[in-house]
């Protein structure tokens, strides 16, 4: 994945106005500079300690920064009322972790649908 969005993203990349990490949440390096913007594509439903490691994240962040939790469910059963469960899952984590201005977003894709919780430092 690292890979592949390295090739995509290589001119922003030369720039820095990108910065692709490997590795766990939970284990984010202290950074020299703080992030403006964070998402999160079908992965936080595995971290042991979501909300601990989203405070984590947001001590890194700029004032007024934004982060996206998305998450398109692949397993087989998945239905659109898996994404409203999702979803409302997706925005106690936020708020628990300090962020504000949290809501969250549904869109519309086959085979089901996609969720988007957002949230600001």
């Amino acid at each position: 994945m690292v890979h592949k969005s390295f090739h995509r993203l290589n001119k922003h990349l030369t720039n820095e106005q990108v910065r692709l990490i490997e590795g766990y949440a939970n284990d984010l390096p202290v950074l020299l500079k703080k992030l403006d913007k964070v998402l999160v594509i079908n992965n936080v439903t595995f971290w042991e300690q979501p909300v601990g490691t989203l405070e984590k994240i947001r001590i890194q962040m700029k004032a007024g920064g934004k982060i996206a939790l998305t998450i398109r469910p692949h397993e087989k059963g998945a239905t659109d009322d898996t994404i409203d469960l999702i979803g409302g899952q997706l925005s106690p984590l936020l708020a628990n972790a300090g962020f504000t201005d949290v809501e969250f977003f549904i869109k519309p894709t086959n085979p089901c649908n996609i969720v988007c919780a957002l949230g600001t430092k």
